[in-house]
């Protein structure tokens, strides 16, 4: 499934497709052990990864290999895909030396693929969103040990007086977010909102900076009264987070009804390492999403 989305979706093939992966990964666990400090660098890795692993633990995911599959084969299958998706962060939490938190890891990793999830009584996860755009509700669900991960880093924050695990959590919060963009509505829902394309546009950029706001903004403004000769960072990256939020949620209706393409994330990526070329991003996504929109506005 994977490779298909890589050759079908993405355009591009195989060998391309698992080293442009091998290399953003590589990338971004260098940025995470050079920002973070060592103390907390490896556990704060390992529960990263642990969020991305726990994905293959749905409870849909999981219905269906138990009704294709033997007891033993759905065993066997989970065991597999939960130690491929793990090994990558395995192997970086070794090469830096934290044994700790890479043996924590494993043994997590391997008892989220035994136990079985009870099916009754489910507890939903509550979030701050109430009725308000299913892609922060559905998302924020979904992520909700990074949000975890975040309250602790606020936490050790103030604990050692590192303002720099403060604005790594603002900014991990922010790439969560972006994270809930990334796969499209149905056409119905689009059509459901009755709105021209402009103002359609309009309503999902303010809604998706509103819910933001909802967990980024107190962060930003209790770290700039902190760190008051630093007041400007967290408003600088709140501001760019805000761009880039709003640049992904045009690009998700660019490529609509399909998913985002890869020149759409070179474009992103191009942001990264030059900022103001944000602009210049979202202009061109506003164009090819009202085009592609305007066959399903009121």
């Amino acid at each position: 499934m994977f490779e298909r989305w890589l050759t079908d979706d993405l355009g591009i093939g195989r060998v391309w497709g698992y080293l442009g992966m091998a290399g953003v990964f590589a990338a971004l666990s260098g940025l995470l052990f050079y920002k973070v400090p060592a103390a907390y660098a490896g556990w704060v890795y390992a529960v990263l990864a642990l969020s991305f692993v726990l994905k293959l633990s749905e409870r849909e995911r999981s219905d269906f290999l138990k009704n294709t599959f033997t007891e033993s084969a759905f065993r066997r299958i989970r065991l597999t895909e939960n130690a491929l998706a793990g090994l990558p962060f395995a192997l970086v939490l070794v090469l830096t030396g934290h044994w700790l938190p890479v043996l924590a890891f494993m043994l997590t990793v391997v008892v989220l693929a035994l136990v079985r999830m009870n099916q009754g009584g489910q507890w939903v996860v509550p979030t701050p969103y109430f009725h308000w755009p299913f892609e922060f509700i559905v998302g924020f669900r979904r992520s909700v040990m990074i949000m975890a991960l975040a309250g602790f880093l606020v936490y050790k924050t103030f604990e050692t007086g590192n303002a720099g695990l403060g604005y790594f959590a603002q900014i991990l919060l922010f790439f969560t977010f972006f994270t809930y963009y990334l796969k499209p509505e149905s056409r119905f829902f689009v059509w459901l909102y009755s709105q021209k394309t402009d103002a359609f546009l309009r309503h999902k950029i303010w809604l998706s900076v509103l819910c933001a706001s909802v967990l980024t903004m107190p962060l930003a403004l209790v770290l700039g009264m902190w760190a008051t000769e630093n007041w400007w960072i967290p408003l600088a990256i709140q501001v760019m987070g805000y761009l880039f939020l709003s640049a992904i949620v045009l690009a998700k209706y660019a490529a609509f009804p399909g998913e985002i393409t890869l020149p759409q994330v070179i474009l992103l990526a191009l942001c990264f390492t030059f900022p103001p070329l944000i602009l210049l991003v979202i202009w061109m996504f506003w164009k090819q999403a009202r085009r592609q929109i305007k066959p399903l506005a009121g």
